[in-house]
């Protein structure tokens, strides 16, 4: 057991396990590895193939640890920091926690007593211990590789040597994501986890830099675009040779800005991929097509036999398409379709349509098979490619999730081992399957959000963009709310909508950059824990979802706000500005200008970071949408009833 021999925590030796004294801690890196699912942290251990849940204090203690480790007793001073009025409790809980995570071999003990990094921003809850929850049933499933393969003698990446010439030019890197503005450019690096925001000389030289390889003097500039992930040296003798007609010397080194960019690490569990392997090339004779989709058709088909029903057919229209889902009645994957239930063509209280919205009963632009099923496919591609999925996933699919027997066949597919939910787009053929490998209840995340990953994918190739944000507003239109998990976009939006502003959606919205429209998505909303239904008594009880905190799970709560307040659900609404909320304490809520640099760094990362199939076009379909509207750092107040006024002088009601 770990003692705490210094209650006060102000030593740096003040723990003790068993005869060792412990000054500090760090990740058990490279056999144990963590990955962000919005605000929650899911923690693996590689070798046994366990995973860890845990609490919003766990989550907040293991952010903060870093690269470098932490001493203990200043995470137990952080922890203080952001909950003061419970600070009695937190030195004995942060003692029992850190005893857990060394009983899992989770951490390991260092000499170097490194500060904490600064604790995560966002909403902060009321203080519960921090709390850590083993589960084994996926232990088959993680058999990952490592995230960076690093040469111990040369480090990576390897630098230049400061004050000399450097020749650079992009990384040709699929993982690379650029957004630009005629005066700022987005670098989104997902395989690093890194990304920055260049702007006047910096955004210049990018633009040098991506036209062709470009002659640089090294410095902290250069070393920022290798480290990140963005540039890449090129060797001497890939460079090319002077013409006949110029003069043999070496170019001039270009001028660089003194400073280097600020490379943000917020996001790196979000960005980065799932295993390290790079996607491959198709293979030479790829699986046709019509083989792969034939093989889906049968495997639903034989499903519905041993089932013995027969499917059933629901629409909807969701950005002003025609969606058809089939399902298989009584199967657990119905619990995806309530989020959806508020845009089936039978749904009333529909209203603010656009005006290309279309007749109800034209054909389905793309046609869903969702069904669970558990037994191999008769089909035997199909069933090697499930088998391989259930023995070492990472042998089947590519960095992101994407399935790699696809490759070359004019299909797209999609597998999450975490929810063993696999995705199959046929978009020429306006055909997806979609099936649940196992019969475990669903996390809230995939209940509130259904289907995105192959919608993102869908509504893309159609010109809308799927954004991370919540949507609100009233008679005159509506606002975005930006930001990465725990800003404050949830929290602003339950408000609203419970003060009775209208309602398009929570964490996701569907957007037509071109006509500046945001359309709803999905008709539900999510609270964290119990402090939120303190400030939303309404919404007491009324979680959809197994794992919610209010029926003893460690998951947000679900929340039907389509069917509780079905007046209030906008199909859309036109976009009047984009707020960024912040936690502040001003007495009252308030509105500051903020910068385009701001705004981007908000909305891009977390967005593409959220969604695997991502690309530079979201990044160009993200900034047509936030070209010439207002944008406004939202500081929220001590008083988060006066939220919706505020909101509703923008919008109306």
């Amino acid at each position: 057991m770990l003692e705490c021999v210094d209650p006060a925590g102000r030593g740096a030796g003040a723990w003790r396990h068993g005869d060792a004294e412990i000054s500090g801690f760090k990740i058990n890196e490279p056999d144990v590895i963590h990955q962000a699912f919005e605000d929650e942290v899911v923690v693996v251990d590689l070798r046994s193939g366990a995973y860890f849940g845990l609490s919003d204090s766990a989550t907040r203690a293991w952010k903060m640890v870093g690269p470098e480790g932490v001493s203990t007793a200043g995470l137990a001073a952080a922890m203080r920091s952001i909950w003061p009025e419970s600070t009695a409790a937190i030195e004995a809980d942060v003692c029992q926690f850190v005893d857990q995570l060394l009983a899992h071999d989770l951490i390991v003990p260092i000499a170097a007593c490194p500060s904490p990094l600064p604790a995560p921003e966002g909403m902060v809850p009321a203080y519960g211990p921090p709390v850590l929850q083993k589960h084994s049933d996926l232990q088959e499933l993680f058999l990952l590789d490592p995230v960076h393969e690093v040469d111990p003698g040369a480090g990576w990446p390897n630098l230049p040597e400061q004050g000399g010439s450097v020749v650079l030019t992009v990384a040709p890197d699929r993982e690379r994501l650029v957004a630009r503005t005629p005066e700022l450019t987005l670098l989104i690096h997902r395989t690093t986890g890194l990304y920055a925001v260049l702007d006047g000389e910096a955004h210049l030289l990018w633009s040098r830099i991506a036209s062709g390889p470009a002659t640089l003097t090294a410095g902290p500039f250069t070393d920022a675009l290798l480290q990140a992930g963005f540039a890449v040296v090129v060797p001497l003798a890939d460079t090319p040779a002077p013409s006949s007609e110029a003069i043999a010397v070496a170019p001039e080194p270009l001028p660089t800005p003194p400073l280097a960019p600020t490379l943000h690490r917020d996001l790196e569990d979000t960005l980065r991929p799932w295993i390290s392997r790079p996607l491959p090339l198709p293979a030479a004779e790829p699986l046709p097509a019509q083989v792969i989709t034939a093989a889906f058709d049968a495997y639903a088909a034989a499903t519905a036999e041993r089932c013995g029903t027969g499917f059933a057919e629901q629409a909807f229209r969701l950005g002003g398409r025609r969606l058809a889902v089939r399902t298989l009645p009584g199967q657990d994957v119905e619990a995806l379709l309530p989020a959806l239930a508020h845009r089936a063509e039978t749904a009333p209280h529909a209203h603010d349509a656009p005006a290309h919205a279309g007749p109800a009963h034209d054909p389905p632009a793309l046609r869903i098979t969702l069904f669970t099923a558990t037994e191999l496919p008769a089909s035997a591609p199909l069933a090697q490619v499930l088998l391989t999925l259930a023995i070492n996933f990472s042998d089947a699919i590519g960095p992101r999730g994407e399935l790699l027997a696809l490759q070359g066949s004019g299909l797209s597919g999609h597998y999450d081992p975490g929810t063993q939910l696999l995705a199959v787009l046929d978009r020429a053929g306006g055909r997806a399957w979609v099936v649940k490998r196992d019969e475990a209840p669903l996390p809230f995340w995939e209940v509130g959000s259904p289907l995105r990953f192959l919608l993102h994918e869908w509504f893309a190739a159609e010109g809308l963009q799927f954004v991370h944000g919540a949507c609100v507003g009233g008679s005159r239109g509506g606002v975005l709310l930006a930001g990465p998990g725990g800003a404050g976009k949830s929290t602003t939006a339950l408000l609203c909508v419970a003060a009775g502003l209208r309602y398009v959606g929570d964490d996701y919205c569907l957007a037509d950059p071109a006509r500046g429209w945001i359309h709803s998505l999905y008709g539900t909303g999510k609270l964290k824990g119990p402090e939120d239904v303190q400030r939303l008594p309404a919404l007491q009880g009324q979680a959809i979802n197994a794992d919610a905190f209010e029926r003893g799970g460690t998951g947000k709560a679900v929340l039907p706000l389509a069917a509780l307040w079905p007046e209030r659900m906008a199909e859309g609404l036109p976009l009047r500005a984009i707020l960024l909320p912040r936690l502040s304490s001003d007495a009252a809520p308030r509105l500051e200008p903020c910068s385009a640099a701001e705004l981007l760094l908000s909305l891009v990362p977390s967005t593409v970071g959220k969604l695997p199939a991502a690309d530079d076009g979201d990044c160009r379909r993200l900034v047509q949408l936030v070209a010439g509207l207002p944008a406004y750092v939202l500081h929220l107040g001590a008083d988060p009833s006066l939220l919706p006024a505020a909101i509703e002088a923008l919008t109306g009601r």
